[in-house]
């Protein structure tokens, strides 16, 4: 809220703060619901396809990264943790 030349007047931002901020927190939870169903989703996918059907129509990265931390989640059970 800036106000104009050093008169009393303000440029009229009041309350754009607390609007945006509801608008973010409210973007957030909506991401966050659209990726809940997207993992379940793709779970369901994996049910129904079977698990190398899915795994054969992804790259090469994402490949990796799921056989990293299958990789250190089965080390993690081994462990104990």
């Amino acid at each position: 809220m800036k106000d104009n030349q050093g008169t009393n007047e303000w440029d009229g931002d009041e309350g754009v703060d607390e609007d945006n901020i509801d608008a973010l927190e409210q973007q957030k939870e909506l991401e966050e619901a659209h990726q809940h169903f997207l993992i379940r989703d793709f779970g369901e996918l994996v049910l129904e396809l079977g698990p190398h059907a899915v795994i054969g129509q992804m790259d090469e990265e994402v490949k990796d990264e799921l056989i990293m931390a299958f990789q250190q989640n089965f080390n993690n059970l081994k462990k104990g943790v």
